[in-house]
């Protein structure tokens, strides 16, 4: 009678010996601390810049928090980031994962196109206000709206990542319906 008991105990120890393993194994993959940081302090700059910004000789601030995020945060990490409670950091994490070409770069668009938040662009000295979608759609993606081309100021991107005809059409056609409601045309602003 003891020694199936005795077996038990020993198959109970060796179970509780792999649920610890893989609870340190899922802490070790989980958001690392410097990223948090770092995706914190995107947040508070609550913006997104060219690398020079504000007539400033050196590169900014914000720009350098956004691109080290893209380059040292890992996969996990970028897609946990995509649900982050700020814009911005939502879409650095959607450009690290579409610079990565991510497989799930339809999933992720098609997210941002459903998402309504405003960002702030300061190119230059210049400031302007947009749904993080057209941020999205035409600097990130480098996709053309009807009648406008690809902003001259957006970075050259490598991306392996294509969206589907369908996201490009469901994306412009949402901006289009933006642009209608804060009183611009539906092919451009006015």
């Amino acid at each position: 009678m003891r020694r199936p008991l005795g077996i038990g105990l020993i198959a109970l120890l060796i179970l509780l010996a792999q649920a610890c393993s893989s609870s340190r194994k899922a802490a070790d993959e989980g958001m690392r601390a410097e990223i948090s940081v770092l995706a914190d302090s995107i947040a508070a700059d609550n913006v997104i810049t060219t690398r020079y910004a504000a007539r400033m000789p050196e590169e900014s601030p914000p720009y350098r928090r956004r691109h080290r995020l893209m380059r040292e945060a890992r996969d996990a990490e970028l897609i946990e980031l995509l649900g982050h409670g700020n814009a911005v950091v939502r879409l650095a994490a959607f450009e690290g994962l579409y610079r990565r070409s991510d497989p799930g770069m339809d999933a992720y668009f098609a997210a941002i196109i459903d998402d309504n938040s405003q960002i702030q662009y300061i190119r230059g000295d210049l400031s302007q206000f947009m749904p993080m979608l057209e941020y999205a759609h035409r600097y990130i993606l480098g996709l053309e709206l009807p009648g406008e081309a690809v902003p001259e100021e957006r970075e050259a991107i490598e991306s392996l990542y294509t969206p589907s005809d369908e996201l490009v059409r469901s994306s412009a056609d949402r901006i289009g319906s933006y642009r209608m409601l804060r009183g611009g045309s539906r092919d451009g602003l006015r």
